[in-house]
Formats: structure tokens, C-alpha cells, sequence
């Protein structure tokens, strides 16, 4: 049993504040590089084949994010976005016209393609159609950077047509932990 009270801990807040503020950006092992990775963003330009559309990606916030592209970006085959270091982010390039999504799943790739769209958009499904009983976005995100994303898009690149997969039960094995390269087929 401790001796803090709620009053102390709101009493001292100030003062832990102060420090955490002012003094620790101070200190020589405090630097904004020495921050866990998963604590920083970077900015990353994906390519795509160009064309008008539009573009969504997960931010770093564990929100998504859709805009248009600008007509530069949509002329050059360019976009840079800003993701989380330490873990995945998928990316989704929906071309004016089309039905199935582009993408690409970073780190694994920055070039996105239609196998790349349907493996993002399986990760997508996993970041956004999680119960609650799951736990927080967070503590997701971070069970999808452990499942090995680059296997799953050589797999599904070597598929005619990876929309056609049964994509409820492979979202069911790789939430189980029981997914197999053999689940997509």
C-alpha cells in the first residue's frame, strides 16, 4: 500500500510537469533521436502508376485519412504522407473509375499496385473492424506489425485475383494467429 494521495499526486503535478518540460530535453540521453521509434513519424513518398484518384492511409494518430490528390500528384505518380516509425501503415490509392483499391502496406513496399491494394486493405480491415474486446487501437496496430505483411503480399501477388480470396475467414485466421500461407488460396 503506498502514501500517495490523489491530492498529492495533484498537489506535485506542477512540479512533475516542470521537469518533464523543461529539464529532460536538457539532458544529454533525452534527444528527440532517442525516442522509441514507434514515438516518431516520417514522411514517405509512394508512387503509383499516375492518374487521377483518391488516396487514405492510416496515420500515426490511429485514425484514417482520405483526400484527392492534387493535380501534381496525380500527374507525376507521387505522394508522400507522413507514417509511424516501428510499424505498418496501409495505403490505399482508389483511381477515379475503378472498383478495387491500389496500395501497398509500408515498410513493407512504397510502390503501390492492385495485389499491394488488396493486402492493404486487409490490414486496413483488421485496424478498423476490431471489437473493443480487442483493446485499445494502439495495442492492434501493434499485433498487425508483428504478422509478417511481406510474406502475406509476395503470396498474394502471385495470385490472379487475390478479391476473389475468401477475405472474412483469412481477416478470422490472421486475428487467431492461426493464418497459413495456405489460407490464401
Amino acid at each position: 500500500m503506498n502514501n500517495y494521495s490523489t491530492d498529492t499526486i495533484k498537489a506535485h503535478f506542477p512540479v512533475l510537469l516542470l521537469l518533464l518540460v523543461c529539464i529532460l530535453p536538457f539532458m544529454g540521453g533525452c534527444s528527440h533521436d532517442s525516442l522509441p521509434e514507434a514515438w516518431s513519424t516520417k514522411e514517405v513518398t509512394f508512387q503509383f502508376e499516375a492518374g487521377p484518384g483518391s488516396i487514405s492511409w492510416w496515420t500515426p494518430d490511429n485514425t484514417s485519412e482520405s483526400r484527392m490528390l492534387t493535380d501534381d500528384e496525380a500527374a507525376s505518380g507521387f505522394v508522400t504522407l507522413t507514417v509511424l516509425k516501428g510499424s505498418v501503415t496501409p495505403v490505399l490509392f482508389y483511381r477515379t473509375g475503378t472498383l478495387e483499391p491500389e496500395g501497398c502496406i509500408w515498410p513493407v513496399s512504397e510502390e503501390m499496385d492492385g495485389a499491394g491494394g488488396f493486402c492493404s486493405r486487409m490490414l486496413w480491415r483488421l485496424l478498423t473492424e476490431t471489437s473493443p474486446e480487442s483493446g485499445p487501437p494502439e495495442a492492434v496496430r501493434a499485433f498487425c506489425a508483428r504478422f509478417n505483411w511481406k510474406r502475406f503480399c509476395e503470396k498474394a501477388a502471385s495470385i490472379e485475383d487475390p478479391w476473389s480470396l475468401d477475405q472474412t475467414a483469412i481477416l478470422r485466421a490472421i486475428a487467431d494467429g492461426t493464418f497459413t500461407l495456405r489460407d490464401l488460396r
